[in-house]
């Protein structure tokens, strides 16, 4: 069965790749207790010269904590055949037979985004990344390409738990600007306005495009078109697509937007699309309070 395209909020919500379906590979990572960080082994092994999305299932019960303070994806040492596009981490109510990365992100809640240069990831102080209260799995959706023969080396994902139960809760959301064809020879641009309709803290912004990026930005618009710049890569490196810390307060009434510009120096034309040949446009956040406001919801 092929997959269907669903987003990354951006790769930050990511398209499903055909034939990278199928059910999540289960786990049985034990946790010693609420207040343990935790180790997700995973070992994403696509066949050769194929760039798909492999999806990796963990079971995590009522008992494990809810509040994260720690997400840090440990990449092997040296040249490995495999390379990690970039992963995302996903929060499910159930690993249910039939569940697959077709149905991400509609079955799950996005927690967190691995892209490449990312360091481990960490909370302001006072501050916590909250998973739904109905969780009890978490699914790894790992994009990857193979590049020669050679073992797959393993990966693993390492939570850290909040300990004060009192932090302010906050929550991953996106935002995700349509991509033009982008023709041999020619530069194109996009930009998507969201406008809230209610107040949110902003902690920190992700950008993302793939290796034809040229430029990204993404401002806060407020009353009479005031320009709030809260990131500005003059010179995109897809190498280092790394969160930048915010704190920044916005209000029902204004507006984030995100702008992005390509330059084609190939021979094809490139268009919109989850793999490494493609292109996107999209900036992610870490944002409090709960629920989301739904133009942040990105997919």
């Amino acid at each position: 069965m092929g997959c269907r395209g669903v987003s990354l909020l951006a790769c930050l919500v990511l398209a499903a790749l055909p034939a990278a379906c199928g059910q999540p590979r289960q786990s049985t990572t034990a946790i010693e207790s609420a207040s343990a960080s935790a180790d997700l082994p995973f070992r994403p092994d696509p066949g050769v010269g194929r760039e798909i999305e492999l999806c990796f299932g963990f079971r995590w019960g009522s008992e494990r904590p809810r509040l994260l303070q720690e997400i840090a994806w440990r990449q092997p040492e040296g040249s490995s055949p495999v390379t990690l596009h970039h992963a995302k981490l996903y929060a499910v109510t159930d690993l249910a037979p039939g569940l697959s990365c077709e149905d991400l992100p509609d079955a799950g809640i996005p927690l967190h985004a691995w892209l490449p240069g990312s360091p481990a990831f960490r909370m302001p102080d006072g501050v916590a990344l909250e998973m739904p209260p109905a969780t009890r799995a978490l699914v790894i959706e790992a994009h990857v390409l193979r590049t020669r023969d050679g073992p797959a080396p393993e990966h693993h994902l390492r939570l850290r738990p909040a300990t004060n139960p009192a932090l302010t809760r906050a929550h991953f959301a996106g935002l995700r600007a349509p991509v033009p064809p982008i023709p041999p020879g020619r530069s194109e641009s996009s930009t998507l306005t969201c406008l809230l309709s209610r107040a949110h803290r902003l902690h920190f912004v992700w950008p993302h495009m793939h290796a034809l990026g040229k430029s990204l930005r993404v401002d806060l618009l407020g009353p009479d078109d005031l320009v709030t710049p809260l990131l500005d890569i003059a010179l995109w490196d897809v190498h280092r697509q790394t969160a930048t810390p915010l704190d920044v307060e916005v209000g029902a009434g204004q507006r984030l937007r995100v702008e992005c510009l390509w330059e084609n120096h190939g021979d094809h034309l490139v268009g919109a699309g989850p793999r490494a040949d493609d292109e996107m446009c999209a900036a992610g956040f870490i944002v409090e309070p709960a629920p989301v406001d739904a133009c942040l919801q990105g997919r």
